[in-house]
């Protein structure tokens, strides 16, 4: 079973480094802010694949700091999640892919969100989804080990 969340924002608003030109919130903290509230309403799973069109790449690559041959984001295949044809295209490529991050909830800490480039999204749309590991189509429903509560800064 595949639970999505979207998000917008006004991604104009962050300047080189990351930060909101008018409140000073760095990006990452908005993207934790953004994973919270997708567990929160799906408080079985977190989310672990991150959609976004190239620009707000841009703006992650600018939180984290990338060198200038690196670059978040792994480009979809037939509008599908490829890891092993996108992982031959970078064997190819001068730009190294950053193909996931460290959640940025605590608890979950250790999973990677995948970050995945969807040029049919949006400016300032984040789309948040968690997709079971072995099999995406199957419908079985992810079971906690416990329940975990959550806050917010």
């Amino acid at each position: 079973m595949t639970f999505t969340e979207t998000y917008n924002f006004q991604g104009y608003k962050y300047d080189n480094h990351g930060f909101h030109i008018d409140n000073g919130v760095f990006f990452l903290d908005t993207l934790k802010e953004w994973e919270i509230d997708f567990h929160s309403k799906h408080p079985i799973c977190f989310a672990n694949h991150l959609y976004a069109n190239n620009s707000t790449m841009v703006l992650l690559n600018k939180c984290l700091i990338l060198s200038s041959n690196e670059s978040c984001g792994m480009e979809l295949i037939n509008g599908e999640i490829d890891f092993e044809t996108d992982d031959l295209i970078s064997k190819y490529s001068k730009i190294n892919t950053i193909y996931g991050i460290n959640s940025e909830i605590q608890v979950n800490k250790d999973e990677p969100i995948w970050l995945i480039i969807d040029d049919k999204i949006m400016d300032g749309t984040v789309k948040l989804k968690f997709i079971p590991d072995d099999d995406p189509d199957e419908n079985e429903i992810p079971v906690p080990t416990e329940r975990i509560k959550l806050k917010s800064k």
